[in-house]
């Protein structure tokens, strides 16, 4: 038999997989080789599963802040692959994983919070960081609520107790994180906290970061202070905003709850850019240059 032939055939067999379901025996991932670099795109050979994972094919991955983090300071052993919030579809899963949680070809959201690997063809994660989507909502808009809004979403809900007509601080209003915390607490909690764009996703003042702060806010407040203070940024930003509270500032159901929230249309994305995959640098300039006013969206198969 013609040898030719012969690694043809091996090649087509390698790429089928259990379950009926056919995946490649590579699959393109952009990646860290150097800290500071540009990424790559390059092929990377699939592994097996572990009993409790699933392997997703990638539709979506937003890129984040910790994203850009790891761009210019690494993270993990080199080569790395970034990216922790996605949305795509189950194509494998480990044998340990039941058809209550989980079966293959469903559409779900993931946080690969661990391990990262979202922006890439594939990506395999612990079952138990996987979500089913809601039918009535797309899995561009997964990809970018699924961690932001969930996070706002625990914070209102279990740490600071949030109630109506509260007064609430959020930081970096216009970025991904803030952004989310403004839609949650605006049309979730129906809280007060309202540039243009943070108007429109329901907050009634902005402030400006300056040495003012305090006074910008208690003024602002007539002098009450606000209820809770939701800080995106991180810590020299929330030395700074901690002073205007009043008050003491002190999942997996979180994730399923904000899914459904956003099915039912009570919360909503904001894409501030979409790139593809082989754009992932152009993407990463976008949000250093400060053009970025919520989440940039890399679609994976365009």
């Amino acid at each position: 038999m013609n040898k030719v032939f012969i690694r043809t055939a091996r090649k087509l067999y390698e790429s089928v997989v259990s379950n009926g379901n056919k995946r490649l025996a590579s699959f393109r991932a952009a990646v860290i080789k150097e800290t500071g670099k540009p990424l790559e795109i390059e092929e990377r050979q699939i592994v097996s599963l572990k009993p409790g994972q699933v392997r997703i094919q990638v539709l979506y991955c937003s890129v984040n802040s910790v994203d850009c983090y790891k761009f210019k300071h690494g993270g993990g052993e080199f080569p790395f692959i970034p990216g922790y919030e996605l949305s795509g579809e189950v194509i494998e899963k480990g044998k340990d994983v039941s058809n209550e949680q989980i079966i293959v070809g469903d559409r779900v959201a993931g946080l690969s919070l661990e391990h990262f690997g979202g922006l890439a063809e594939q990506c395999v994660l612990d079952v138990d960081d996987v979500w089913r989507i809601p039918s009535d909502l797309e899995r561009k808009d997964a990809a970018v609520i699924t961690y932001g809004h969930s996070t706002a979403l625990y914070a209102f809900s279990k740490l600071a107790t949030l109630k109506e007509n509260a007064r609430v601080i959020i930081s970096a209003g216009p970025a991904g994180l803030g952004l989310a915390a403004v839609d949650v607490a605006a049309n979730i909690y129906k809280a007060k906290e309202r540039g243009e764009l943070v108007r429109q996703r329901g907050a009634f003042e902005t402030l400006h970061f300056t040495k003012n702060l305090t006074k910008q806010c208690m003024k602002i407040t007539e002098n009450k202070g606000v209820s809770v203070v939701y800080d995106a940024v991180g810590d020299y930003m929330m030395d700074t905003i901690g002073s205007c509270t009043k008050a003491p500032l002190f999942s997996d159901d979180m994730v399923s709850d904000t899914l459904q929230l956003a099915s039912d249309g009570d919360i909503s994305a904001h894409v501030s850019a979409k790139f593809n995959l082989k754009q992932i640098n152009e993407a990463i300039q976008f949000i250093e240059d400060k053009k970025c006013t919520g989440k940039v969206l890399i679609h994976i198969d365009d």
